[in-house]
């Protein structure tokens, strides 16, 4: 499976790291002097140290795994040294091209670098807190089920919508639902489909955990109308012991990308940040950060 696999991977890895070359490139020409033993190859007056090969295997896991990574590893790294040389003496290294993606390489690196090294300081949650999730949230876990549902999908506008939310509101079955559309004249489509209580956005779950088998809840009125029907439901509990993990997972991911946003908000509002006017209403909020 690697080994179908490796070509996209390899192509993937070689032109990220390939960043990382022209970084190196630019700021003096790499590590021309690694200490003895420390050398994994040379080529013509540049060397590629042992540091840079670990440094490819550790963004790469998948490949760290291959028997013959470092080889691999290295082969990639020889053919950018080979490449960022011959981009040297051609002068590329002085297009404005290459300058501008050089800074804009070094400005998403260091943010991405800061944002991360601010995560790492995010507190692990306690038992109690983990204890304190599991419990607030039964329909994920102590009570969790899986739902066949049948869900239509309407085209219909806002004067058709009130007949709509009656139809849902009184159908028993799915069939009485379908039965209604097609008397109707709407045209929709429908399906069948299971969702985990995990892939139900929190807001909807609640409603979902509640519903009778047999009958219906509107999802969304924005055209196409969305319709979910509770054919049956399932138990298929998590208990504490199974559900620690992940929620642990969940709530320092969370935690991170919170610390991430109030600190860069922090950082907006110490700032002064002057904006051309065509971008003036696109640049008035926030864009809102992911989590490392």
């Amino acid at each position: 499976m690697f080994e179908q696999a490796f070509p996209t991977a390899r192509a993937t890895w070689v032109a990220s790291s390939f960043v990382m070359t022209l970084l190196l490139a630019a700021c003096g020409g790499g590590e021309r002097s690694a200490p003895t033993g420390q050398v994994a190859a040379k080529v013509n007056d540049q060397e590629i140290s042992l540091h840079q090969v670990q440094h490819v295997l550790q963004r790469q896991p998948r490949l760290a795994g291959h028997a013959d990574a470092p080889r691999l590893a290295l082969e990639s790294l020889v053919e950018q040294e080979l490449a960022a040389q011959a981009a040297r003496r051609e002068g590329i290294d002085s297009d404005p091209a290459f300058v501008q993606g050089l800074e804009a390489a070094k400005r998403e690196l260091l943010a991405k670098m800061y944002q991360e090294r601010l995560a790492a300081k995010a507190a692990r949650p306690t038992t109690d807190e983990v204890d304190r999730y599991y419990d607030q949230h039964p329909a994920l876990f102590g009570e969790r089920r899986l739902y066949t549902l049948q869900e239509f999908m309407v085209e219909a506008d806002a004067a058709a919508m009130p007949s709509i939310r009656e139809w849902v509101q009184n159908a028993r079955s799915p069939v009485e639902l379908s039965t209604a559309l097609d008397r109707s004249g709407l045209r929709y489509r429908s399906g069948l489909t299971v969702q985990a209580p995990e892939n139900v956005q929190m807001r909807l779950l609640d409603r979902l955990s509640k519903l009778e088998e047999g009958r219906s809840m509107l999802l969304s009125e924005a055209p196409p109308a969305r319709i979910w029907t509770l054919v049956r439901s399932q138990e298929a509990r998590v208990d504490r012991q199974q559900a620690r993990e992940p929620i642990e997972a969940y709530l320092l991911t969370e935690r991170k990308r919170q610390l991430v946003i109030q600190r860069m908000q922090e950082l907006r509002q110490a700032a002064k940040v002057t904006v051309a006017t065509q971008f003036s209403n696109a640049a008035s909020a926030p864009v809102a950060a992911s989590a490392p």
